[in-house]
């Protein structure tokens, strides 16, 4: 039994009155917060309890062990508890050696994530990258901090004399986006150039032959049945030279979002069967697509949907109950509009009069 007044931490029992539930036994206990609740007799007996919940015991454990001392630049002067990223956290109040009071985390202080109050960025910048010459463009001062000194925003000095800003990283690594200044080009390019979204890249038209390749060469693919079992070949021109392919492929309409298809589904990959479609075409033209006599020409049933505007699964469910193309295309359709049901005019068929 716990007699009145047991001390665990910040927690004092002020009653000896237990409180049974199920086989456990609690105290009524006050926190020095003055918050008072009910905590079982073991988790007061084996101190497994500090405060009531409210922070009080860690937050003044915090200021014991860590004000005063100093972690890289910050010098720790108070802790306090702060709401952050939902959980109520222990926060540092510090002063760095640059004068500048600063509050964060204690937990990422103490650890070396943060070094400084934001000055250690500056001092890097001034040292490593003020006045310096990256590629004929001096770097004259900084206009705006990133969060690395590379992202920041500089004033910049052009070899002909133009002064302009620019991202300090663009200068370090002479990239795509930055082309100089505006009289270095005649005014004619803006100052970033940046990377158009559909701009081509040889690497992306390489994964395309990758793709061609792998279902041409190995059996093991699950669509193997329609590639490899069916003989189906990739010419020698492109199997051993990637750039001949990324050649062929630029120069016949190659587009970002385009894809590779074969004009007779049953012959090889070679520059004469291979051309550059949308999705929809592709689609019309795999080989065992089944296709029917419209207007004289051979055209699947989604193209026919196209065109004559009858919904796809309505002419798919006519013809899956063994209706002809002819019948499924003059059936009248049925379409309710405000609960009045209107019935269409037949559709005009090839070699049949409305």
């Amino acid at each position: 039994m716990i007699k009145q007044g047991y001390k665990c931490n910040y927690i004092t029992v002020i009653s000896d009155e237990r409180k049974y539930k199920g086989t456990s036994i609690s105290y009524l206990c006050q926190c020095k917060c003055g918050n008072t609740k009910y905590v079982q007799d073991n988790v007061i007996r084996y101190g497994r309890i500090q405060d009531c919940g409210c922070g009080l015991y860690s937050l003044d454990m915090a200021k014991k062990d860590y004000i005063g001392k100093k972690y890289n630049l910050l010098t720790i002067l108070d802790c306090f508890r702060k709401e952050y990223q939902g959980r109520n956290r222990i926060f540092a109040r510090c002063q760095c050696d640059c004068g500048e009071i600063y509050e964060n985390n204690l937990t990422e202080i103490k650890n070396g994530h943060i070094k400084s109050c934001g000055c250690l960025k500056r001092f890097d910048f001034e040292r490593d990258y003020k006045n310096k010459v990256f590629h004929d463009i001096k770097v004259l001062d900084l206009i705006e901090l990133g969060k690395t000194p590379t992202d920041s925003i500089v004033k910049c000095k052009c070899h002909c004399g133009t002064i302009f800003t620019s991202r300090l990283i663009d200068l370090i690594k002479k990239n795509r986006y930055i082309v100089g200044c505006h009289k270095c080009n005649n005014g004619t390019t803006p100052l970033f150039n940046i990377k158009k979204k559909y701009e081509l890249h040889d690497a992306d038209i390489k994964t395309i032959l990758y793709s061609i390749k792998s279902r041409c060469l190995y059996p093991n693919r699950k669509d193997s049945k329609w590639y490899y079992d069916k003989n189906i070949k990739i010419c020698d021109e492109w199997l051993n030279n990637s750039n001949l392919f990324v050649k062929w492929a630029k120069e016949n309409g190659y587009k970002k979002g385009l894809t590779i298809d074969r004009i007779d589904p049953n012959g090889n990959y070679c520059p004469e069967n291979c051309r550059w479609v949308d999705m929809y075409t592709q689609n019309n033209n795999h080989s065992n697509s089944k296709k029917y006599l419209y207007e004289g020409e051979m055209l699947t049933l989604a193209e026919i949907s196209r065109k004559t505007n009858i919904n796809y699964r309505t002419l798919l469910g006519r013809i899956n109950r063994g209706m002809t193309i002819e019948d499924a295309l003059s059936m009248p359709i049925n379409r309710r509009h405000y609960g009045k049901v209107c019935l269409l005019q037949p559709q005009s068929v090839s070699g049949q009069n409305q």
